[in-house]
């Protein structure tokens, strides 16, 4: 099964942890409605990744350092041990090497989504834009009473519709049209005689 398996994963070495609409519409979109807001989120994000990055390359020093004393000269009677050790240690690079290529794809979705919405925003102070945070939070607390009471209305989760709302018109006329169209096939399946 082993075998099985990495021969499958060998034909599908995928690099996205989130793809670019999760990172664009649902990771940084909590802060929907204040474009200070939303570059602020990505740049929040950009900041994370870059740490979770920095700590990388510390383990990954610190993995070459363990290989070196692993592959020094030791008495024959420890070979086994560490041989063990060296298995162990390419092991974590590759792994370490995975997280690197998914967090520096998804830095370059950030960054990207920043040039093409935000590229205004760059280098705008924090303080600026704190500076609409009362307005914003006002602004989002009406919305979300707003999406309450018409998710009461369509008899769907405010989360759902909440989602939703954070895609452009056009893929939210698709998923309602789609939301239908499920909707009348479940109704033909489970009530079949209507």
């Amino acid at each position: 099964m082993t075998d099985k398996l990495k021969e499958f994963m060998a034909n599908h070495d995928y690099v996205f942890g989130h793809t670019p609409t999760q990172i664009e519409h649902f990771m940084t979109t909590s802060q929907q409605g204040s474009r200070p807001f939303e570059f602020w989120q990505h740049v929040l994000q950009l900041r994370a990744l870059y740490r979770s990055l920095q700590e990388m390359d510390l383990q990954a020093e610190d993995l070459y350092h363990r290989k070196e004393d692993a592959s020094a000269l030791w008495p024959f009677w420890t070979r086994k041990k560490r041989l063990r050790g060296l298995a162990r240690i390419e092991h974590e690079a590759v792994l370490l090497s995975e997280q690197r290529r998914e967090k520096l794809q998804e830095v370059e979705v950030h960054l990207e989504i920043i040039d093409r919405k935000y590229s205004d925003l760059k280098g705008l102070p924090e303080a600026e834009i704190l500076r609409g945070d009362k307005d914003y939070w006002t602004t989002r607390l009406a919305k979300q009473m707003a999406l309450g009471r018409s998710a009461m209305q369509l008899g769907v989760s405010v989360g759902d519709l909440s989602a939703v709302m954070t895609l452009d018109e056009a893929d939210q006329k698709e998923v309602l049209n789609k939301m239908v169209g499920a909707l009348q096939l479940h109704e033909k399946v489970l009530l079949p005689g209507k």
